[in-house]
């Protein structure tokens, strides 16, 4: 898929009350009423994930505070790949200027 603009963060994946630091994308695109459905992406190794407790879902907290659920798209196990992809849930914003508001990654 292509996207019209993509974007690089840091934050912290919270798993059962404890954190820990990870990196994250930010991918939008253009829809065609001029709005912008946006969603964050990461991908963490299955065993660390596993080892900290995730099963399916955990809280990111981006770089600018706000807070996130992320999925991986069933629950994990060991028989998993070994990098797991998990993905927030695409929100879909009625203009570029407020895309930037809600998602300041972008803007960099």
């Amino acid at each position: 898929m292509a996207y019209t603009n993509q974007a690089d963060g840091s934050g912290k994946l919270d798993i059962g009350g404890e954190s820990w630091p990870v990196s994250y994308q930010v991918l939008s695109e253009d829809e065609s009423d001029g709005a912008k459905t946006v969603h964050i992406e990461l991908s963490a190794p299955r065993d660390w994930l596993l080892e900290r407790g995730f099963r399916s879902e955990a809280k990111l907290v981006r770089e600018n505070g706000a807070a996130i659920e992320i999925r991986s798209p069933a629950t994990i196990s060991t028989g998993d790949p070994l990098a797991i992809r998990l993905r927030s849930e695409a929100t879909h914003i009625a203009s570029e200027d407020e895309a930037f508001q809600q998602f300041p990654e972008l803007t960099q």
